[in-house]
């Protein structure tokens, strides 16, 4: 329906952001500015996923893991890649959003694939 469309919209672009700034805080060099950046993402982290808790929904992230057809995810960049290739998520565009203590999938998350070196 349109509400639960309108909140996973709402989670997807949360999490978006939040990598986005977590990645742009890390690279920050001013020593006070690095640490208020990680508190206020800290503090958002607390927030956002006690939300989704109490909303009965979890965020899986697999970046970094091996890549398995059988993830909830949709690569964006398969067919830059041959059959056989070992591949690796380099990064969670969109994350994979679920029911909590379930198996059912609301969302598949979107990602960018990278070969294993071998």
């Amino acid at each position: 329906d349109e509400e639960v469309q309108g909140l996973i919209s709402m989670i997807t672009e949360a999490y978006r952001m939040r990598e986005f700034t977590g990645d742009l805080v890390s690279r920050i060099s001013d020593p006070k500015i690095n640490r208020k950046g990680i508190n206020q993402v800290s503090r958002f982290d607390k927030f956002f996923f006690n939300g989704l808790d109490k909303l009965g929904m979890q965020i899986l992230n697999f970046t970094g893991s091996k890549y398995d057809t059988g993830l909830p995810i949709t690569p964006i960049n398969l067919e830059d890649f041959n059959d056989g290739d070992d591949l690796i998520i380099e990064v969670m565009l969109e994350p994979t959003i679920k029911f909590k203590d379930t198996a059912d999938i609301i969302k598949k998350g979107v990602v960018v694939l990278g070969r294993i070196n071998k």
